[in-house]
């Protein structure tokens, strides 16, 4: 069984070293995010678990997401395919911005299942830890995790990592198996080029399977390309398939034509779209919205509105228009299409 977890949450609250502690693997590789002691992309590391009995062993992925607000663009593409949140807390500061801007993200995912985690929880008074956890409650009510267990944790000292691991396990398993249809698609969130071998697109399968030599295409290239390897969490596959992360080495592609928001998908599943856009036409995109308060109250929103639309791990500019009205007049669901 396979089980993606991501971070979510504000700048140096201590995702990092959350996963430092759970795996042992530190997500920072950039000289820069040493340097700055901060994340700035997306980090990926593994965390294999057998349970503690007979239960069937899990393979888990986890993708940490850097929380300051310049690299948005980033966590949305680390969000994708997420089976299970890690929303991480700190206790000291509590709720900042870029918590509830995770978490409106996550909300808007539709992702259901959530753990919090209360980090640095050894530096703070039991009564500073009791308003904190009191404020993520509230916060956290009228979202799509509202309920979710709520752990608190010293990754320094190990303190809370077992019971976290425990619960996460619970979670990876409770997990209803996402439906993405037979078609494989992988978006890109990540790749790079091996010496002797090529090209590498690493991501979360979002539907279908993958095995090696089959032959693939490349959205919106249309590009054919051929799987010369698999991996998934660090161990060679011979197919892989929804939910995992995995990373293939690609026959047909240079790397440099790799970017992050392309997906390596079906031939079939691609013809269509790619000769569309090569055409010049662009796709048109029927969409159900969800506006939250803040978003509404800042500004009109109407007709012909320019905007950035992240979908998987691309973004694209797109252009709004309603079915049913010119302006939105508050928070909720409205339905349009994006151009």
């Amino acid at each position: 069984m396979h089980c993606t977890i991501g971070t979510a949450g504000h700048v140096d609250h201590g995702k990092t070293t959350l996963i430092m502690a759970l795996t042992g693997i530190d997500t920072d590789g950039l000289a820069e995010e040493k340097r700055r002691g901060l994340s700035i992309d997306l980090g990926f590391a593994a965390m294999e678990t057998s349970g503690s009995g007979t239960e069937e062993p899990l393979n888990i992925g986890l993708v940490d997401v850097p929380g300051h607000e310049r690299f948005m663009r980033n966590m949305l593409a680390g969000a994708t395919g997420v089976d299970l949140l890690l929303l991480v807390v700190a206790a000291d500061d509590g709720v900042m911005p870029q918590t509830v801007t995770h978490l409106t993200v996550a909300h808007l995912l539709g992702i259901e299942r959530a753990v919090v985690v209360i980090t640095k929880s050894g530096i703070v008074s039991p009564e500073r830890l009791a308003e904190v956890r009191r404020e993520v409650t509230t916060l956290i009510e009228p979202t799509s995790i509202s309920g979710s267990a709520m752990i608190d944790v010293d990754s320094l000292s190990g303190e809370g990592i077992s019971e976290l691991r425990a619960v996460i396990y619970k979670n990876c398993l409770e997990i209803k198996r996402r439906t993405g249809g037979p078609y494989f698609r992988l978006p890109v969130d990540r790749s790079f080029a091996i010496k002797g071998f090529g090209a590498v697109a690493t991501g979360t399968i979002a539907s279908g399977s993958v095995h090696i030599e089959d032959e693939l295409s490349l959205y919106p290239s249309g590009t054919v390309v051929r799987v010369r390897g698999i991996e998934s969490l660090k161990k060679k596959v011979e197919e892989s398939g929804q939910g995992a992360r995995a990373a293939l080495n690609l026959k047909g592609v240079a790397h440099d034509n790799l970017d992050r928001g392309a997906v390596v998908a079906d031939k079939g599943l691609v013809s269509f779209y790619s000769t569309s856009l090569r055409r010049g036409k662009g796709l048109i995109v029927d969409c159900k919205f969800e506006f939250t308060e803040a978003v509404s109250a800042s500004s009109p929103i109407k007709n012909g509105l320019s905007l950035k639309a992240h979908h998987q791990c691309a973004e694209s500019t797109a252009r709004l228009r309603f079915l049913d009205q010119k302006t939105v007049k508050g928070p909720g669901i409205y339905y349009g299409r994006l151009y």
